[in-house]
């Protein structure tokens, strides 16, 4: 049988060529809520990353969240770590962390300089993990204004072992959970 006519739709909440990227605004009740609705009607503002982003400027990630609803589309391509999605944003985009473990040196040592941005999570702290495995440090911010929202911070690494190494920058935060090493560094 010739199969070029014909296109695969994938299941409700979920999108691109293979179907396993779940869309942030899908139907899935558990991922619904007031802010979440609020990104999902500007989806153009949001930037994304997830534990199994890429940073790869040539095969990699774009920061899309794909498209916010189900069937036929682009794929999510989100970003894997907050200094990639930073260096892109603009001053009214929103980046926006799936849940999950970011864990090792991959997610942290991310460095921010003269950016004001705004970092939230989907499902809040107790699903979107950084743990830095004693390595590195989760953020350094230098003359950055930094509003970040819904993140457990564990085992920071460097001396003296914060986990936000704060210059001359000013972070907003909500729902954050510090563990092993010291909240922040000025």
């Amino acid at each position: 049988t010739n199969m070029t006519n014909y296109q695969c739709r994938c299941f409700p909440g979920y999108t691109g060529e293979d179907c396993l990227w779940e869309s942030f605004c899908s139907l899935n009740v558990s991922l619904k809520s007031a802010y979440h609705e609020k990104l999902c009607q500007n989806i153009s503002s949001v930037i994304t990353i997830h534990p199994k982003g890429s940073d790869d400027t040539i095969t990699g990630g774009t920061g899309s969240p794909g498209v916010p609803y189900f069937g036929f589309g682009r794929a999510p391509k989100p970003f894997a770590t907050i200094s990639r999605a930073a260096s892109v944003s603009e001053s009214s985009d929103e980046i926006l962390l799936y849940p999950g473990t970011y864990k090792g040196i991959k997610f942290c040592g991310n460095v921010i300089h003269d950016t004001d941005i705004t970092v939230g999570s989907i499902l809040g702290s107790s699903a979107t993990i950084f743990d830095c495995a004693n390595s590195e440090r989760a953020l350094t911010a230098i003359n950055s204004k930094i509003k970040i929202s819904g993140v457990t911070f564990k085992n920071a690494g460097y001396q003296p072992a914060s986990h936000l190494m704060i210059y001359t920058s000013e972070i907003h935060g909500a729902d954050l959970k510090f563990y092993d090493g010291a909240q922040f560094a000025c």
